[in-house]
């Protein structure tokens, strides 16, 4: 039992702890909360933003200093842009709304979503949600003009494109998400509406692509021409929140927000991908799912060879991860363009590790030579935009499955089929540590053990002999820290006392499986000792 005189250590250390927190720079806030792929760097580009939620590199852009680089936007409808040097400073602004509940309040779930450009008329587009008079909330699309190809000056000449969302309510979290500008069409990924019935109607422009001239007007290349129970805006349907879209040559591509799982396709002009409010339809023609969640937002993609990644001949997307079950932050797809296939498992080349409600990346684009992102909430008190690139001789020191049992958990997948803390898979039983504990318990407690592990000592086969150490540890383990040893040899072997175990062999060593097991149950008696009377 903790002694008084400790509690109140430990309240003023937690203080302590909080004090020194308010005062870090964002610098020791990454350093804390935020890991990345082995090799890479991470530093802050600017600050002074308010929850920003997407990003626009300018592909040609002026040599000053104070010329624009990359456009941000936030979420209460400002748009901002980043000079060469860094400063920040105003563009335009769109009227969203003041939500009851900031983000990450539900209320506080909509306002300016997406931002793109158009090079060569200097056009800047933004898609956004705001509330009309009678307190609806409506989907919009704005056009501001600046300097061609250099996107110099302040936002002028603004227009509004989207009337024809005039009478389709939109809803949180379901509302207008990102844009891309592509052979001098603009396309528009919107949500649903929170109402997965209108996703197929073609009538409709809620869970759909759209596909509009740079004046707004419908494409005349466009599936659906103006008529009854059409609408000439459509590009393709049947979708729930395709929030982030990017071309990879001149096939369309989309990452879209599910329910118990997220998907990944590419978007054929006319197709309807059957989104009816299941998860069975969101795994429909997907390329891949994310299973955990990731929340897919703005996505952009990169040719092999190319970009600030670690060199690899395979041609990627990137993936601005919001929130998700699988942890904030930019998440990779190596993906075969001749094979249409996915090579491996999506993974994370940066995530957000730390522990404040709402945290997400909601924005990315590759400037210069380094991938730009943006997480929504502040980092040290501010807004700011996060970089990073493969960059080894100044590689941040915290790594995605590194030393922490956390990083562990991540990097070896436990939550694709266990859930913890809520969050995960339910294929295989959860993994808190009340459950686990008292499970594990009724096992290696039980008598029996001890007998059928000695019955498999006996047998002659050599991944059964290769468990043998293991399962004499667990059985002369005093019977306080039993289940601890083993979940500690599950982890290095997960057939040592059941052959027919499905669970892989992630190749731990010793340091790690105690690492994700301190982590699971909290850390060994011998290290809490000391703090007792």
């Amino acid at each position: 039992m903790l002694s008084k005189a400790l509690t109140r250590a430990a309240i003023f250390v937690l203080a302590t702890l909080g004090a020194r927190r308010a005062q870090a720079s964002p610098a020791e806030e990454l350093a804390a909360h935020w890991s990345v792929a082995p090799g890479y760097s991470l530093r802050t580009v600017a600050t002074g933003l308010s929850m920003p939620t997407s990003l626009a590199a300018i592909e040609h852009p002026a040599a000053e200093p104070s010329a624009p680089r990359v456009f941000v936007t936030e979420l209460r409808g400002a748009i901002k842009v980043i000079a060469n040097d860094g400063s920040v400073s105003p563009f335009a602004t769109v009227a969203t709304f003041k939500p009851q509940a900031e983000w990450p309040g539900l209320d506080g779930e909509a306002g300016l979503a997406g931002i793109c450009l158009d090079d060569e008329h200097g056009y800047v587009f933004a898609t956004y949600a705001y509330r009309d008079s009678d307190g609806i909330l409506r989907n919009a699309i704005t056009r501001f003009s600046a300097t061609p190809r250099s996107f110099e000056g302040q936002g002028e000449n603004r227009a509004e494109l989207g009337l024809f969302f005039a009478s389709e309510p939109s809803a949180l979290s379901h509302q207008i998400g990102t844009c891309t500008v592509h052979s001098g069409a603009l396309y528009v990924a919107v949500g649903d509406g929170g109402n997965p019935a209108l996703s197929s109607k073609t009538e409709i422009p809620l869970g759909k692509i759209l596909r509009l001239t740079l004046d707004g007007k419908p494409d005349p290349g466009n599936p659906f021409p103006s008529g009854p129970g059409r609408s000439p805006f459509v590009f393709a349907l049947g979708l729930r929140n395709p929030f982030g879209l990017a071309f990879a040559g001149d096939r369309l591509f989309a990452a879209e927000n599910g329910v118990e799982l997220d998907r990944f396709l590419e978007v054929a002009i006319g197709r309807d991908y059957h989104w009816d409010g299941t998860d069975a339809s969101m795994a429909t023609n997907a390329a891949a799912v994310f299973v955990p969640t990731i929340g897919p937002v703005q996505q952009i993609f990169l040719r092999a060879g190319t970009g600030p990644l670690e060199p690899s001949d395979e041609d990627r997307f990137l993936i601005a991860a919001s929130d998700g079950k699988q942890g904030p932050g930019v998440v990779v797809v190596d993906y075969d363009l001749n094979r249409n296939e996915v090579l491996r498992s999506p993974h994370h080349v940066v995530r957000y590790d730390g522990h404040d409600e709402g945290q997400g990346v909601t924005g990315v684009a590759v400037v210069g030579d380094s991938l730009y992102f943006v997480p929504i909430i502040s980092v040290a008190r501010t807004g700011v935009v996060l970089a990073t690139r493969y960059e080894p001789n100044a590689a941040h020191p915290r790594i995605i499955g590194g030393s922490d049992g956390r990083d562990l958990i991540a990097a070896t997948g436990c939550r694709g089929c266990h859930s913890l803390g809520g969050v995960g898979g339910r294929v295989g039983p959860a993994l808190d540590a009340n459950s686990l504990k008292t499970r594990l318990e009724t096992i290696v407690l039980n008598p029996d053990y001890a007998t059928r592990m000695a019955k498999l000592d006996a047998l002659p086969d050599p991944f059964i002999v290769a468990g043998r150490k293991a399962r004499h540890e667990v059985v002369s383990t005093p019977a306080e820290q039993r289940v601890r040893i083993w979940i500690v040899n599950r982890l290095l072997n997960p057939k040592f006392d059941y052959p027919n175990a499905q669970m892989p062999n992630f190749n731990l060593s010793r340091e790690k499986a105690e690492l994700i097991t301190a982590e699971l149950l909290g850390a060994p008696e011998s290290r809490l000792s000391k703090w007792k009377e």
